[in-house]
């Protein structure tokens, strides 16, 4: 018994893992504010900041990243409601009696404002990334092998150590002229980047199930995802494609290509629907197209800098990649060697497509930023997303050379 308990309890291990490394992710890649109690009332709540969201934005482009900034503020109002039952301030309760004397350990509003605000973002930031968690379990059949995972999932937002990012350079300076960016791993996680990186796991998910999935599922998400980040959606369109050409034979029953279109079809409208209303609500508040980069005798200088800085930006891409995948690949090259549950082939097979699409997608992303994006001063949290793709992709393809090369995995 004790010993049944023990394993049962090291089965839990990631999970432990993982809570405490996105606690730290917010301490660290966070804005400051977030745990400054003694300067609480000086920061806006999240449901104030929700507010001056909708109102006069300049943007170089009408979006409105609006569902993150919702749910935040729907933690913190419900993180008010739950210390709002302990005990405060008994003065302002109803049925206070009165007291000689007032108590000594009253929390004052500083500290609650405080609480809340750690509270709610803490929730949200578990939340956001549980995607992550899910897809340790799924993929990966050790503890150990969870935990590894979960690490480099969550060294993309924390930022590899700096001798990892010094052996890519150096690794690079041996071909090209490679660029110090260090600061690509030093830059500050705000909350769309958070719930970004949760929804490149529910993509994952809602494409590997894609074929079990009904229309109304791939629309809803793909108003959900447009409305969060405006790339989102058509990420989500070709997702639903992938469905139509890549797994039509997994599915029962007619016509499994007519039912990949109307995911397809769904996602679309879905992705039309939530892009006319970030724009209908993005004008009607105020909104005001302006220039990514200040420069007034130039709107397009943000285009000009990119060309003029490719080679960096290029270099810049593949840094924030290529630890992510090697990690990866090592990863699941070890949970494929290791006894364990039986390896399904086709889900493995599944997975690297799945995961190399995905990554193919941002590819897309980062070529259209090219031209609406200021690269690359802010590419360090604009392609977490991208590099935790490349963890997916490096761990299935790491199972995958296992079971290619030996006599593991079932059909």
């Amino acid at each position: 018994m004790p010993m049944t308990l023990a394993k049962r309890t090291f089965a839990l291990l990631p999970i432990f893992v993982f809570l405490l490394l996105a606690a730290l992710s917010v301490q660290v890649k966070s804005p400051g504010w977030i745990f400054a109690c003694d300067a609480a009332g000086t920061h806006p709540t999240a449901t104030e900041q929700l507010r001056a969201y909708l109102q006069d934005r300049t943007a170089g482009r009408p979006n409105l990243r609006v569902v993150p900034r919702i749910v935040l503020a729907t933690l913190e109002q419900g993180a008010m409601g739950v210390l709002s039952l302990g005990f405060l301030d008994p003065t302002a309760s109803a049925l206070y009696q009165g007291s000689p004397r007032n108590s000594p350990y009253r929390v004052d509003k500083v500290e609650t404002h405080c609480a809340v605000r750690i509270a709610s973002w803490l929730t949200f930031v578990f939340l956001a990334l549980s995607p992550i968690l899910l897809l340790s379990f799924r993929w990966l059949r050790r503890t150990l092998t969870r935990v590894a995972f979960l690490g480099a999932a969550m060294m993309v937002i924390l930022g590899w150590h700096p001798n990892v990012v010094s052996l890519v350079i150096m690794g690079g300076e041996t071909v090209v002229d490679w660029p110090h960016s260090y600061y690509l791993f030093d830059q500050y996680v705000n909350v769309e980047n958070f719930w970004a990186l949760g929804l490149v796991g529910i993509l994952y998910f809602a494409l590997a199930d894609a074929l079990r999935l009904r229309p109304i599922h791939f629309f809803l998400l793909a108003i959900v995802g447009q409305l969060s980040l405006e790339y989102f959606g058509p990420l989500l369109v070709g997702a639903a494609v992938l469905s139509l050409l890549v797994f039509p034979a997994d599915r029962d029953g007619p016509s499994p290509r007519r039912h990949g279109g109307r995911l397809t079809l769904a996602a679309l409208a879905g992705l039309i629907i939530a892009a006319g209303i970030a724009m209908a609500i993005f004008y009607l508040s105020g909104g005001i197209i302006g220039p990514i980069v200040t420069a007034p005798d130039n709107p397009y200088q943000h285009i000009d800098n990119n060309m003029a800085w490719l080679n960096v930006i290029l270099a810049n891409l593949a840094m924030m990649s290529l630890p992510a995948l090697i990690a990866g690949w090592l990863i699941g090259f070890v949970d494929g060697l290791l006894p364990g549950p039986a390896i399904i082939k086709e889900q493995v097979r599944r997975d690297v497509i799945i995961s190399a699409v995905l990554y193919m997608g941002f590819i897309g992303v980062f070529v259209i930023g090219l031209f609406t994006a200021a690269y690359p001063s802010e590419m360090g949290r604009q392609f977490l997303p991208m590099a935790l793709v490349a963890v997916f992709l490096g761990a299935r393809s790491g199972t995958w050379v296992v079971i290619a090369t030996t006599s593991r995995g079932n059909a």
